[in-house]
């Protein structure tokens, strides 16, 4: 960039000088978060050279409530706290039971 060019980057609502190394710096960090906070988590307008939308390209990124709201029913395969909480109640009580009623033979 230009040698006589002063920068300066917003910070908490004053502009701070800067050089030139720090504003590129700050700015392209500030971009970067901008792409993962917004731009990966919605879809962009695809656009011919004339400027005219032709249509839109999906979100590289989608959230579990958008997705639910879309119908979509995700189960994650995973033992509920509930049954787990039985299960282990179960496998105490039958830890616990004696040995010797387990193994005398009915009257």
């Amino acid at each position: 960039m230009s040698e006589n060019k002063q920068f300066n980057v917003r910070i908490d609502g004053q502009l701070v000088p800067v050089t030139e190394e720090v504003y590129l710096a700050y700015y392209r960090s500030a971009r970067r978060m901008r792409y993962f906070e917004r731009d990966i988590k919605t879809e962009s307008a695809v656009r011919d050279s004339s400027g005219s939308i032709t249509g839109y390209k999906p979100a590289k990124e989608d959230s579990l409530d958008r997705l639910t709201e879309a119908g979509e029913d995700y189960a994650n395969g995973c033992e509920s706290v509930e049954d787990a909480a039985i299960r282990a109640m179960m496998s105490d009580k039958l830890l616990s039971y004696p040995v010797h009623m387990s193994m005398s033979s009915p009257s």
